[in-house]
């Protein structure tokens, strides 16, 4: 598994997660292994996505909920997909052809495309599609034009609901699996918070540590 999992609280008590980590696994076996590491201490909390754009909160997943985006987008949108969805099926070699084909030009290259070279900080053409799974809903022309003309378009995302430790941050739960990772953290953080980590030696230590426990027990969890 790959991905790194870290909390802290700030001086102000507040608590943070680095990365947007949250358990929605469906597997059960896993959910079970989680409950018992925080001793059934957790919370599961309803998803309630949107996105910001331009000025714009359209609910996620926007091809679904494009209402209320400027009226000359829309109808470019529609228009592009229907004219995509009316030609002969293309070849796909990447996700930006994946993109294209599902959504036709105007909606691929103004939503997914930007947010793919913002998040992934690569371009579209420039990534596979084995890792999409359930990840980008398609949907079909009247989803579309409902989503277009009204706000009760249907919610339809792979995640519903996520799983959260009622104290503590996320950390606990790979923390509490894997005992080498917690030891190490402890170990991490009584260095930090030491005076005399200023220490050029005990700073080399630390980073040290930090190198020595990523990749012993390693959680790939953040929201997709």
């Amino acid at each position: 598994m790959g991905g790194h999992t870290a909390s802290f609280r700030n001086e102000t008590g507040f608590l943070f997660d680095v990365g947007p980590h949250i358990s929605f696994t469906k597997d059960t076996r896993i959910q079970s292994l989680f409950a018992e590491s925080v001793e059934q201490d957790y919370e599961t909390v309803q998803i309630n996505l949107n996105n910001y754009w331009r000025g714009h909160w359209p609910l996620h997943p926007v091809q679904l909920h494009l209402h209320g985006l400027p009226q000359d987008t829309i109808v470019k949108v529609i228009s592009d997909f229907v004219e995509q969805h009316q030609k002969p099926e293309m070849p796909v070699k990447n996700y930006a052809d994946w993109l294209i084909s599902s959504f036709g030009n105007t909606f691929a290259e103004t939503f997914p495309m930007q947010y793919t070279r913002k998040y992934h900080t690569t371009a579209a053409d420039n990534m596979s599609t084995d890792w999409l799974g359930p990840r980008i809903y398609r949907p079909n022309l009247e989803e579309v034009l409902r989503g277009a003309i009204s706000k009760s378009a249907p919610h339809v995302h792979y995640i519903t609901h996520f799983r959260y430790p009622s104290a503590g941050g996320f950390v606990n739960l790979p923390e509490e699996v894997c005992p080498a990772r917690k030891s190490a953290a402890q170990s991490r953080t009584a260095v930090n918070r030491s005076s005399s980590a200023r220490d050029p030696l005990l700073k080399r230590a630390y980073n040290r540590l930090r190198r020595a426990w990523s990749p012993r027990c390693r959680f790939r969890t953040s929201f997709a």
